[in-house]
């Protein structure tokens, strides 16, 4: 089963489980998103349904990974004869979604794709890890006091700078 969604003007080809990085989206990491902007939705087996132009029901729901900054781009603009260079680089903010349901008239409900909570690439640790993260749950929220104000001396002041006075012109004698 896949889907046509639209994101930030750009329309992607979907499926559950698959990563997929959009234009900047203003959601915390780790939070859903719904994209009911489906323009196709094909169920395993069954029939395309096309929107005209959303598919009506439909919706794709993501899980956000995180904002990534995309790969640098060179933009260079030059005049010949003119001595005109101009050399600007550019990244694009990005959003990663993991894509973890489709849904939609005609699609049997599925579960949705779980992935372990853990990151790849960090080991997961005992029991005593476990308890002591409920104990800090238990606790409630670490209290976050403002850093002390350090005092900063004040810059000493330059030595002032005083010009000579003008010679008085003499009459010749």
């Amino acid at each position: 089963m896949y889907a046509i969604i639209q994101a930030g003007g750009r329309q992607y080809r979907v499926q559950p489980g698959e990563r997929l990085m959009v234009d900047r989206m203003f959601a915390e990491p780790g939070s859903t998103i719904q994209f009911e902007d489906v323009r196709l939705l094909v169920p395993e087996g069954g029939e395309a349904l096309v929107g005209t132009p959303v598919v009506a029901g439909a919706r794709v729901g993501a899980t956000v990974l995180g904002h990534p900054r995309g790969e640098k781009i060179i933009v260079f603009k030059y005049k010949p004869k003119k001595r005109y260079r101009r050399r600007m680089g550019f990244r694009a903010a990005l959003t990663e979604v993991r894509i973890d349901s489709v849904d939609g008239p005609g699609v049997p409900p599925a579960e949705p794709v779980r992935r372990s909570a853990v990151p790849a690439g960090v080991r997961e640790v005992g029991p005593t890890a476990a308890v002591e993260a409920e104990s800090l749950a238990a606790a409630g929220p670490a209290p976050t006091a403002a850093p002390a104000p350090t005092a900063v001396p004040a810059p000493a002041a330059p030595p002032a700078r005083r010009r000579p006075a003008p010679e008085a012109p003499s009459d010749g004698a």
